[in-house]
């Protein structure tokens, strides 16, 4: 029996890894347990999302201007935080990982994550799930998009609960190097930060 060996297949429905008597050792690098259907329509779905050059910031939460401005948004002035989130940015897109930015209402978050996507993730799609539902459900289908993908949230504290972002979602993201860039208003910041752990996965 050789030493090690790969293992490629499609489950429906369930599947199980045993390891037992001679000590053989199984190492599943990527697995999807659900529908193919399912994981082709994600697979389909994400050649629609954009590109960050070709994305409407306003659609992401960037605040409009005026309604007498010339442009849609306002024009961008370079943050002092930049380019530390440009710098975590990169490094999500090595490791995975989730972005943070926190800060009060209308103080410019998600404008400063968009510039910041732009300058340092142009090859990433956006993916901007609808609900924490939608948000969790993805997790078994994105690893399977080619195209490196960066998930949007824009005020962070909508997607999380039991339903949604928790630390065992989380880390399959993070296993398959899929980029979270979140806003979260410091008033939700702390109440998050000071409420009692979740266990959940």
């Amino acid at each position: 029996m050789p030493s090690s060996f790969e293992l490629s297949a499609d489950a429906e429905g369930h599947g199980r890894t045993y390891q037992q008597g001679t000590g053989t050792q199984v190492n599943v690098e990527k697995a999807y347990f659900g529908s193919v259907d399912l994981a082709t329509q994600w697979v389909a779905r994400s050649q629609t999302w954009p590109l960050p050059s070709e994305a409407d910031p306003i659609k992401l939460g960037v605040h409009k201007a005026r309604p007498d401005a010339q442009r849609s948004e306002p024009s961008y002035l370079m943050r002092d935080s930049h380019q530390q989130v440009s710098s975590e940015l990169t490094e999500a897109a090595a490791k995975g990982g989730l972005v943070l930015i926190v800060g009060d209402s209308t103080a410019g978050k998600s404008r400063l994550a968009f510039e910041c996507l732009k300058a340092t993730l142009p090859d990433h799609v956006i993916f901007v799930p609808e609900s924490g539902t939608e948000l969790r459900s993805s997790a078994t289908a994105l690893p399977g998009v080619e195209a490196p993908v960066v998930i949007w949230l824009d005020d962070l504290d909508r997607y999380l609960g039991p339903d949604g972002l928790s630390p065992g979602v989380l880390s399959i993201f993070q296993a398959s190097r899929i980029v979270l860039l979140a806003t979260m208003r410091a008033e939700f910041y702390v109440q998050r930060r000071d409420s009692p752990p979740r266990t959940d996965g």
